[in-house]
């Protein structure tokens, strides 16, 4: 999408680091081992109406170019949009790094496709209370890859670009990283279906429209004047 994150740039007004950033948001270092985990708490003052219009524009700016170009800022703008209703300077601090990353160091994104055989495959992956008010999210990179082996064979279908990435905050408080997975896994799968379903109609509605094509060639043949 040539253009469009330089577009974002000037609508948004974002001046270019002095240095590059190569990371989108921060990093949760993990806390391995340890029994209780604690949620983020955000303790920094509340953002004027003015600058909470500026994090709603920039959430704006940038879904429709992860969804469909770079959904490596898909959890930045995820965190992001569950504060702008209520941001704070933290909010602002993270769509400062997200634009000096989306829009100044890695403008122009691109992703590749590669032939395959059509067979939808899912990568889903959750983080355990990551987001404010105690909540988790999770991931699902959507794919289109080769046919897997039979069982027991683990699939190994090789890498191809998505054609969805979900990036969703899980609704209520998990118990558990265990059931933060679950969680993620239940909703990856319900996307799946739909994603088959909508393959299903667009196929169905492709042969339609070939089969009619086709009918009304042979009707004009078989009217045409010898």
């Amino acid at each position: 999408m040539p253009g469009f994150t330089s577009k974002s740039r000037e609508r948004l007004q974002h001046k270019p680091p002095s240095k590059p950033q190569h990371a989108p948001h921060k990093w949760n270092k993990p806390a391995y081992g340890q029994k209780t985990q604690l949620a983020p708490i955000d303790t920094t003052p509340l953002l004027s109406k003015e600058e909470m219009k500026y994090v709603q524009k920039c959430v704006g700016a940038l879904l429709y170019y992860a969804r469909a170009v770079d959904p490596c800022i898909l959890p930045a703008i995820n965190e992001i949009s569950g504060q702008q209703a209520k941001p704070t300077e933290q909010t602002m601090e993270a769509c400062t790094m997200l634009l000096d990353y989306a829009v100044a160091t890695y403008p122009d994104e691109i992703i590749h496709y590669h032939a395959s055989d059509t067979v939808l495959h899912v990568d889903s992956d959750a983080a355990y209370l990551v987001l404010l008010n105690a909540c988790s999210r999770y991931a699902g990179h959507f794919f289109l890859g080769d046919t897997p082996p039979p069982p027991p064979t683990k699939p190994s279908s090789k890498p191809n670009g998505a054609i969805l990435t979900n990036c969703k905050t899980i609704r209520g408080i998990m118990a558990s990283a265990a059931e933060t997975e679950t969680g993620g896994v239940f909703g990856n799968a319900q996307d799946a279906t739909h994603c088959t379903t909508s393959t299903r109609t667009q196929t169905t509605s492709h042969a339609y429209q070939n089969r009619q094509f086709h009918m009304q060639q042979l009707c004009s043949l078989q009217h045409s004047p010898t």
